[in-house]
């Protein structure tokens, strides 16, 4: 039986960026892909805060507007999310401004978005039940978009990818923070997306390259760490992300409750992560949220095992 208690894994320092650590769980053949899925779950409902029209800090909430949410999976095998993305796409059926999935594939990051509502009529929409059924890698990330998080163009919506340190990174973001719009990198590629979050992942990609140059044999978790502590406080805002190459998915909140859960399959264990307030199954998940004193949580996956998970 898998545990869910992950508050007595042991600290473990992550390899350089060179370096993997990921080692594959199992082997053999993925499970057939299933039928098309019709979801008959409760609707999400909104806090209190989130049904307020006001402006705090200079954003914008709508009333009656849901959160963006993030979903993201790790395992140490290829593994296709049939079940858990039509689930949290379900549960995040209230955003209304598209949608998104990055995963991996023989090294490369590939993505897949859309502009259209995720829940259609009675059911996910069909798109993303397709990708659902037939994406399969070690780390899978989501994001459902709500108006707080930029355009009308499938652009504009989370996730994005960049190449840097010898990785391919994906990255999505809910959170808000307004001066960071006006950051402006010296590094190629630029993110081609006029969206906070496209801002956050040039900075903290020009933040850990600098650090690599400095400190040529330390780990990405102290960089990111460090690297988090400077994003806070040269742009000072509320953030909940993740950062993931082929081999290791980062987790970071400063404002969102972010639910885990490792779960046992048919070809080793999973690990879940999403910032949905409501369980993806009626498992026992772990709830990780930042102490009232904190200035986040940090965490670093790899397969189904939390390697590290601490303030920064």
């Amino acid at each position: 039986m898998a545990t869910n208690n992950l508050r007595n894994l042991p600290r473990i320092r992550l390899c350089g960026p060179n370096q993997t650590f990921l080692q594959l769980a199992g082997s053999g053949q993925l499970p057939a892909a299933i039928s098309k899925i019709q979801l008959r779950i409760p609707r999400r409902k909104t806090t209190e805060s989130e049904n307020q029209a006001s402006k705090q800090n200079g954003y914008l909430t709508f009333v009656g507007a849901a959160m963006c949410d993030i979903f993201a999976l790790s395992a140490g095998y290829k593994y296709t999310a049939q079940k858990y993305l039509p689930i949290f796409a379900e549960k995040a059926r209230e955003n209304i401004n598209g949608w998104g999935i990055g995963f991996f594939r023989e090294g490369q990051a590939f993505l897949e978005k859309s502009t259209e509502q995720v829940f259609v009529g009675e059911q996910v929409h069909e798109s993303f039940q397709r990708l659902a059924r037939v994406i399969d890698s070690r780390i899978i990330i989501s994001h459902i978009s709500c108006p707080l998080s930029g355009g009308w163009h499938s652009t504009h919506n989370n996730p994005f990818t960049l190449p840097f340190l010898d990785h391919i990174w994906l990255f999505v973001n809910v959170g808000k923070d307004q001066d960071i719009d006006g950051y402006q990198t010296d590094k190629e590629p630029r993110i081609e997306a006029d969206v906070s979050a496209a801002r956050i992942f040039e900075y903290l990609r020009d933040q850990l390259i600098s650090h690599a140059e400095k400190y040529p044999y330390g780990t990405l978790y102290v960089a990111l760490r460090e690297c988090i502590r400077k994003l806070l406080s040269d742009y000072p805002g509320l953030y909940t992300f993740f950062l993931a190459n082929e081999s290791v998915l980062f987790g970071f909140s400063n404002s969102r409750q972010l639910l885990l859960l490792k779960k046992s399959e048919k070809l080793g264990d999973i690990l879940l992560v999403t910032s949905v307030g409501e369980r993806l199954s009626p498992d026992e998940w772990l709830a990780i949220e930042a102490d009232e004193n904190s200035q986040g949580k940090l965490m670093a996956i790899a397969g189904p095992d939390v390697l590290y998970l601490d303030d920064i």
